[in-house]
Parts: structure tokens; sequence; C-alpha cells
């Protein structure tokens, strides 16, 4: 787990804040890793990732809502 967050989050996202991750930022790293040609189900398995620190900032109270939650 820590070698794919390292791996495919930390590069995308780690220079952002917590709060700085909304909809637009996943949706378009969702799309890099589509254009690099990263399989369905390894893309799920990183979001799946990321949702889960996205669950935990939001139960910590350091995000109000989860990107990775939108309806859209």
């Amino acid at each position: 787990m820590r070698y794919q967050v390292n791996k495919r989050l930390v590069p995308f996202f780690g220079k952002s804040s917590l709060k700085a991750i909304d909809i637009p930022m996943v949706r378009s790293w969702l799309g890099e890793m589509d254009e690099e040609g990263l399989s369905l189900t390894y893309q799920q398995l990183l979001f799946d990732r990321l949702t889960s620190i996205l669950n935990a900032a939001v139960e910590e109270r350091k995000l109000h809502t989860n990107a990775c939650k939108a309806r859209t």
C-alpha cells in the first residue's frame, strides 16, 4: 500500500494541501492514469486508496467533504 501511495498519489497530490484536493483535481488525476494506460482494476485500487485517505481527513475534521464521493 505504501508503494502505491508513494508511486501514484504523492507525485500528483503531494504538493497540494488536503483542502486543495477537489473534484476537478481528482478527475485530472484519473485522466492522467488513463493516459498512462494503467488497467481499470489498478486505477480503482488507487482511487480506493485516495478515498480512504480523504475519508480519514473528513473524520479528523481536516476536510468538510471527500472529493472522491462526488456524484458526478
